[in-house]
């Protein structure tokens, strides 16, 4: 609860320090910016001459020369306004959309023990929401605030030239002024974050559910589903009111406030021209700078509250950037990986503070077939994460003819692998797009009509209009699990990789199809290195090697009948596997 209320305590205050160090990382569109500042700047010194051109008109002046001056400004004026209101949200545009860039490639290098503990689903919402928020309002500052600081300046000159006490009488409200938008800014940046975090929520929640609305509906939950999703939406929907209510008190404050702030100095300036201090001229010029002012004081305020809105934002998104990443690529390793035995040495590691692998000593011989087996938490599917460097082991290491896998080049050692998993995974496009997902060579018709025919999905693709270009749904689900294990297969086929890993590639197959694949399995990719998951008995009794494992630990290894005849529990997990089967 202490730790509750402390984030409760600090919660509106912001972060500076994550809000200036996103420039670095975002790749800023310098040059635009940079001409989007003299645009602004410019723009500033005409409108600081505007006011002084007109009152000479305004106050009986009707010559040549006082005419050009005047419609000279104002076309300037009008002309600069709007480039810079044009530059200013293209600017903003390419900026998040660069930002959009970097954040994402920094998303899809993450370490993985990051997507450990955060929700991918949810950090969606700091790709889309808080990026922009926090860029737009760091390209506002960017651009608009040293001219708006030099109009002042400008205008204070000019307006001290008259009377100093002119300038008394607008700026001696500023500080009531910053007063209401420091407490507004605080006020907006708690009920922006609420928003942020409620449209994660919301985002998450509706991704979980949609990927799987099968099994809402085979439980018939969908009521409970629906009251579910309103909850969620709801703390949307709490958030914006909240926001509603900022928005409408912070006009009502900020109307009353341009009263007061237009009001007074009029006023004040008028008795300045009835004690003939000032003339008409001036008082006209005085009239017309007021308003200006004014704005550009109101502005420069008001940029506390933007800044504090996406202060929120920045942490999230630094907390991205700063996240330790994958070293794809470092000095001084090796890019090509030999073939050889693969061994696992004295292999410790933990999730956290929980140690799933406890001293793991085994060998994969090269060429062979080798399954690991075990009852579910026993450590197989992290070997294979560990093995593919998703994870670094905590302790020991892990070498492939010899040479530890650490010393390679990590794009390059991943693409000495080929990966089938379980649920046979597939991005929706094209029967093309997944059977060459991961392939950077071009890949004719002809090599896809051989794959495909070999791994049995050539007449499902010929059955359909468009052949390799007919479109496959999201996840794959418009093609059948079957389906989707021969498409996997294809592109494995075609990546013609020296190591495979499996993990349970027939579990969530009917016996026909499962059969089928077994079969191709062995059949397709002979003489390459395989480690597969599984407990499949045809599969168990058609491999070269079996590791079983238990609790962490090497328990023992050989073939499958030589397991079956000297490890009990080896021999229990099989025939409970295949009664279960």
């Amino acid at each position: 609860m202490k730790r509750t209320n402390q984030r409760d305590k600090n919660f509106g205050r912001g972060d500076w320090k994550s809000y200036f160090r996103l420039i670095p990382y975002i790749r800023l569109p310098w040059l635009l910016i940079a001409i989007a500042f003299v645009v602004e700047l410019t723009y500033s010194e005409v409108m600081a001459y505007v006011p002084v051109s007109t009152s000479a008109l305004f106050s009986g002046e009707f010559t040549g020369s006082a005419l050009t001056s005047a419609v000279i400004y104002n076309v300037l004026n009008f002309g600069l306004m709007f480039g810079s209101m044009i530059l200013m949200g293209y600017v903003s545009y390419v900026a998040v959309r660069r930002a959009q860039e970097t954040l994402w490639g920094r998303m899809l290098r993450l370490d993985m023990v990051y997507y450990d503990t955060h929700d991918p689903a949810n950090l969606m919402s700091t790709l889309t929401n808080d990026t922009e928020t926090a860029v737009k309002s760091l390209i506002s500052q960017m651009v608009s605030l040293i001219p708006g600081i030099y109009y002042l300046v400008k205008v204070c000159s000019t307006l001290g030239s008259y009377d100093f006490r002119l300038l008394i009488s607008i700026f001696v409200l500023i500080p009531v002024n910053i007063l209401y938008v420091v407490v507004l800014g605080r006020w907006n940046y708690e009920v922006n974050a609420g928003i942020n975090r409620s449209v994660g929520k919301l985002t998450a929640y509706l991704a979980e559910r949609v990927s799987n609305i099968y099994l809402i509906r085979a439980f018939t939950n969908e009521k409970q589903e629906e009251k579910n999703g309103l909850s969620a939406a709801q703390g949307l929907y709490d958030a914006k009111i909240r926001t509603a209510k900022v928005a409408f008190w912070g006009d009502m404050a900020a109307n009353f406030m341009e009263i007061l702030q237009r009001g007074v100095p009029i006023v004040f300036g008028m008795i300045l021209l009835q004690n003939k201090y000032i003339n008409m001229q001036q008082w006209i010029a005085f009239f017309l700078f007021t308003g200006q002012v004014i704005t550009r004081v109101n502005n420069l305020i008001s940029a506390w509250s933007g800044i504090k809105s996406a202060q929120g934002a920045a942490a999230r998104m630094i907390s991205i950037y700063t996240t330790e990443e994958e070293l794809l690529q470092k000095a001084e390793v090796i890019e090509s990986v030999e073939d050889g035995d693969i061994m696992f040495h004295n292999v410790r590691f933990a999730y956290g503070n929980k140690e799933v692998l406890h001293g793991i000593n085994v060998t994969i011989p090269q060429g062979k077939t080798t399954a690991l087996v075990g009852r579910c938490g026993s450590g197989k599917t992290t070997l294979l994460s560990l093995l593919e460097r998703l994870y670094t082991p905590c302790d020991g290491s892990i070498t492939i003819a010899g040479r530890n896998i650490a010393d390679y080049d990590l794009f390059s050692y991943r693409n000495h692998f080929a990966y089938v998993q379980q649920d046979a995974g597939i991005f929706g496009g094209s029967f093309r797009s997944a059977m060459t997902y991961g392939i950077s060579r071009d890949v004719s018709d002809e090599e896809l009509t051989y794959v495909a025919e070999r791994t049995g999905v050539l007449p499902v693709i010929r059955s359909l209009n468009q052949g390799f270009d007919s479109n496959i749904s999201i996840n794959g689900s418009s093609v059948s699990g079957g389906q989707r294990q021969r498409i996997v297969l294809s592109r494995e086929l075609l990546k013609e990789k020296s190591v495979m890993l499996l993990d349970e590639p027939t579990s969530a197959l009917d016996a026909m199809s499962a059969l089928s694949v077994q079969q191709k399995l062995i059949d397709l990719f002979p003489g390459t290195t395989k480690l597969m998951i599984t407990h499949d008995l045809w599969l168990l009794a058609k491999v070269d090697h079996v590791i079983f494992l238990q609790d962490g630990e090497v328990l023992d290894s050989g073939s499958h009948m030589e397991l079956m005849e000297r490890c009990i529990p080896y021999r229990t997990l099989v025939f409970c596997d295949e009664e279960v089967s």
